[in-house]
């Protein structure tokens, strides 16, 4: 028991130095006096085993609460700014240079780059979006999984209003109807459902604009800018007259693109077959190679999946040999803007716990959900 303690009381000051606790308590008046009161309380039992291995447990642990005490003075004097936030707000800097040359250059020839080029472009594109975004930063799993800067005001409305759209249950229907031919079926996203979707009846809002609309700009700078690339790849896949090898090879790039992408932000590096943090790489080719004006080109899809040994059913079939082994850079991508905006949906949906056995049926907060 006194080790399990222990490794509380560690995991709380690597909270305090590390994932803004100590900034945290400052803002709550309720959390500080709830600290300070652990402090204060004897949490070590009158008596203690003659057992050596127990003594040393409560000896290691009285240790770790006092080393633990005098963080947390320290760090209510001045709370310190994790070095995780520093790398990053490098790696930002660093991202953003790298955009900066590639927007100032004519738009990238597909013809005469090889997929790491194209990734690294395409990239750059996505750093120039995020770049719109303030550098106030909070500790979630937004942080963990290499997110663009957020201001934590422009998350609170998203989540806010995403929330209040997902209560609605007829929220996220579109007014208009989908097409029936199955090859103009267009392949729906979180980004066709936040353009086309009018604003819940719940949401609060003075004006009358759509849930797109409604968003702060600097999320709505990324979606905008995904739209303008997809569409961009897209005139480039169906561009006419430029033969059937030109649109094999292009339609070849962007799959290679997409594995390239996949390993780059997978953990181990060592399939793309693993889970990983979907990119807006990944995010953008895979759209614009989905859509309908692509899939109309079927002879070109034929030959793509004769060069790979395999059939043109299904997309994953397509990926599941990838050319793809190894890459030259293991520097992650930037994350999507919509595996951010499904993941915040996620959370929202998730439904408080209802704790029936407890006083009065007394309603506990979802941490998971809260945090």
């Amino acid at each position: 028991m006194a080790k399990k303690r222990t490794e509380v009381l560690v995991t709380i000051k690597e909270w305090l130095t590390i994932g803004g606790g100590a900034q945290d308590a400052l803002d709550d008046p309720q959390l500080f006096s709830a600290i300070q009161a652990f402090f204060e309380s004897s949490s070590e039992p009158g008596t203690v085993s003659e057992f050596p291995p127990v003594q040393h447990a409560f000896e290691t642990f009285s240790e770790a609460k006092r080393s633990l005490q005098s963080v947390f003075v320290l760090q209510m004097k001045r709370p310190t700014i994790p070095h995780g936030l520093q790398a990053q707000r490098s790696q930002r800097v660093k991202k953003s240079t790298r955009a900066k040359n590639v927007i100032t250059r004519l738009p990238p020839d597909l013809d005469c780059m090889d997929p790491e080029e194209f990734v690294d472009n395409l990239d750059g594109m996505a750093s120039a979006a995020f770049s719109n975004v303030t550098e106030e930063v909070i500790f979630s799993f937004l942080y963990r999984q290499h997110s663009p800067y957020f201001s934590s005001q422009d998350l609170y409305i998203t989540a806010d209003l995403l929330e209040v759209q997902s209560a609605d249950r007829t929220g996220w229907f579109p007014n208009r109807e989908m097409a029936t031919n199955e090859e103009l079926v267009e392949i729906q996203t979180i980004y066709t459902h936040i353009l086309e979707v009018e604003r819940s009846s719940m949401i609060s809002e003075l004006s009358h604009d759509s849930l797109y609309r409604l968003l702060p700009p600097s999320v709505r700078s990324c979606i905008r800018a995904y739209t303008l690339i997809r569409k961009w790849l897209i005139s480039k896949l169906v561009a006419p007259r430029i033969g059937l090898r030109a649109r094999q090879a292009r339609i070849e790039l962007l799959l290679q693109a997409i594995e390239l992408a996949r390993l780059r932000n997978t953990e181990t590096s060592s399939s793309a077959q693993q889970p990983c943090v979907r990119s807006f790489v990944e995010a953008v080719t895979m759209s614009a190679l989905l859509s309908p004006e692509c899939r109309l080109h079927h002879r070109v899809w034929q030959s793509v999946a004769l060069s790979r040994n395999c059939t043109c059913d299904s997309f994953s079939s397509l990926l599941h040999q990838p050319f793809v082994q190894s890459v030259s850079s293991q520097e992650s991508l930037t994350v999507d803007m919509g595996w951010l905006l499904e993941r915040i949906i996620e959370i929202s949906a998730t439904p408080d716990i209802l704790d029936a056995s407890s006083r009065e049926g007394q309603q506990l907060i979802n941490f998971d959900k809260r945090r």
